[in-house]
């Protein structure tokens, strides 16, 4: 093919794929791409609103909650729940051009595409009670709607030893009043 001739087809390709594009704006769309970092926050920080996980969000493990970033890409929970966050799953919700990208955490070591980006899981890491984690959802100027939810394990409340020691008391006692009247009724016969 003549070089001249090549150019030529070159440029009236372009041309009508430009066109296709102006009359079409969805065939130029490009996919989403969202950035999402999850940090630990510092309660201290006067300049940033703190959400309460419950009941704000969700007051158990697996709750699922919705949120969106159009107004909002900095979300801060604190965690006054009555359990251990051990990790934090987000979705995007269906009929969205949108994948996740660049996804980090200083707070969870391990951070985990799913669903061909669709998905991030967040674990290895803890979010302990009265502590918060900060999102940052940075989609750009599109809007991106997704729902979360969290693990978590119950903090549980050990028996103090003085109620233990009470315990073992009663029935040592209970024990040898039992043996006693044993014996007792041994010697009688």
């Amino acid at each position: 093919m003549k070089p001249r001739k090549f150019l030529k087809n070159s440029l009236l390709a372009v041309a009508g794929l430009t066109s296709l594009a102006i009359l079409n704006p969805q065939i130029a769309a490009a996919t989403t791409l969202v950035k999402l970092s999850l940090n630990q926050a510092n309660l201290e920080d006067t300049s940033i609103r703190i959400a309460e996980i419950c009941p704000e969000f969700a007051c158990n493990p697996e709750e699922v909650f919705f949120a969106n970033n159009v107004n909002t890409p900095i979300i801060t929970l604190l965690n006054n729940t009555d359990f251990t966050i051990t990790g934090f799953r987000l979705k995007l919700l269906d009929n969205q051009d949108a994948i996740f990208e660049q996804t980090s955490s200083e707070l969870f070591s391990n951070v985990t595409l799913l669903n061909n980006g669709t998905e991030t899981l967040f674990t290895g890491g803890v979010l302990p009670i009265n502590t918060a984690a900060t999102f940052i959802i940075d989609s750009g100027a599109n809007k991106v709607a997704f729902s979360a939810s969290l693990n978590g394990t119950p903090v549980s409340v050990p028996e103090p030893d003085s109620v233990v020691g009470i315990f073992i008391t009663l029935a040592a006692l209970g024990g040898s009043s039992i043996l006693k009247n044993k014996l007792e009724g041994s010697i009688a016969n």
